[in-house]
């Protein structure tokens, strides 16, 4: 599991990073929801409604108030297995926990592939070239 993935896999610590959020908790697309849906808050002074899912690493901002987070998550990133979900954590079944575990190793087993034959791609162009 990568650092990002496990320090962020409790509803918790991504609640957590919402400090600065945009809107109050009276409105659907509230930090808590947000947080429910996966993500993490990735705001800065240019995009302060940006927000990053911990999974698929799909960011989104321009969110109004009355967003569903669950609904735009899955919208904009329809292969991300969290949002897939489409429930909290605690009501998922070991069968969807073992499939998101299951997606997201490979995601992250199929960037290291990519990295290394990237890396490998640039080490033969050197050879060729050198």
């Amino acid at each position: 599991m990568d650092n990002f993935r496990k320090y962020f896999h409790s509803k918790e610590k991504r609640r957590q990073t919402f400090t600065s959020w945009v809107f109050k908790d009276d409105v659907r697309c509230n930090a808590d929801a947000l947080a429910e849906a996966g993500f993490v808050y990735a705001g800065n002074e240019n995009e302060p409604d940006c927000a990053q899912c911990f999974v698929c690493k799909k960011s989104l901002d321009g969110w109004e108030p009355d967003d569903d987070p669950w609904g735009e998550h899955l919208k904009h990133q329809k292969d991300c297995p969290f949002a897939a979900t489409q429930k909290s954590q605690l009501k998922w079944t070991v069968e969807q926990y073992i499939k998101v575990e299951k997606d997201c190793l490979t995601r992250i087993i199929n960037s290291l592939r990519e990295q290394e034959l990237k890396r490998n791609n640039d080490e033969f162009k050197k050879r060729i070239q050198g």
